[in-house]
């Protein structure tokens, strides 16, 4: 859980770095961002520091992040995500937490 949420933190703040900063430690929103990290999450800085010195691009996760597929239309929003094994794993999901889904 603190690994994706530090995750999804580092590709929000740096969705558009195309390439390793040597410097990222420097730049202010960066520190900003590991303290608030620190001070409202409790992490330990020098973790997250050494987490921000290996932080290397991913081009094909920025793309994704700027074009969601729940802008596509509904057929082809449908292919990718309506799959036999989804909606087994929706229909067992609704089975088993039943009691909580009917609840008003």
């Amino acid at each position: 859980m603190i690994t994706r949420l530090l995750c999804i933190g580092i590709l929000a703040l740096f969705s558009s770095i195309t390439y390793a900063d040597a410097d990222l430690l420097k730049k202010p929103e960066v520190q900003q961002f590991i303290d608030d990290l620190v001070t409202h999450q409790h992490f330990k800085r020098d973790t997250l520091e050494s987490v921000f010195l290996d932080v290397k691009p991913m081009p094909e996760v920025v793309h994704h992040m700027k074009h969601p597929a729940e802008a596509f239309p509904w057929d082809a929003y449908q292919r990718i995500f309506v799959t036999p094994r989804r909606i087994e794993k929706g229909a067992a999901f609704a089975i088993t937490h039943n009691i909580a889904l009917n609840q008003d």
